[in-house]
């Protein structure tokens, strides 16, 4: 029997074997030191990460920065240090005060990409008209634009 991975009751791997370089592609990672956010799970860390992927058969992920973490993305990045470079990558949470050496500093961690949650603009750390200004900055990086809102936006 497989050792328990928090936040599932799997305790086996799948029927099914995980094809080579299957991707998980949306995940988030949480330090529950650095947020007094509620929404922070206390054991969403890399480390719990590395023990579902050894029980599901997955190598490769994608880091979504939480709203929980807001415009700090260390954890994220220390997510894509702790699960590997060669196989993990890291979507940012940024706003347009960001440098240009700060940007640099993300992609040379393994960030390829920035999200705007825009689906409650009460409590949307992301503004829409930061979307095309930065589109443009990181578009010189290679990175894509990630937008999260309602249909009806």
């Amino acid at each position: 029997m497989t050792p328990s991975v928090p936040y599932t009751t799997s305790t086996q791997s799948p029927r099914l074997t995980v094809p080579d370089l299957a991707c998980d592609a949306h995940i988030h990672l949480y330090d529950a030191t650095l947020s007094t956010s509620p929404a922070v799970l206390p054991l969403g860390t890399a480390e719990n990460y590395q023990r579902w992927q050894a029980l599901h058969g997955t190598s490769r992920c994608v880091i979504v920065q939480p709203a929980a973490h807001g415009f700090d993305n260390q954890v994220t990045l220390n997510g894509i240090a702790t699960l590997g470079r060669e196989r993990t990558r890291g979507v940012a949470v940024i706003n347009p005060d960001i440098t240009d050496a700060e940007l640099q500093v993300l992609h040379e961690g393994g960030i390829r990409g920035i999200r705007y949650t825009l689906f409650d603009p009460e409590t949307a750390l992301t503004r829409f008209e930061w979307v095309t200004p930065l589109a443009h900055r990181v578009a010189e990086l290679g990175w894509h634009v990630q937008v999260h809102w309602r249909a009806d936006q």
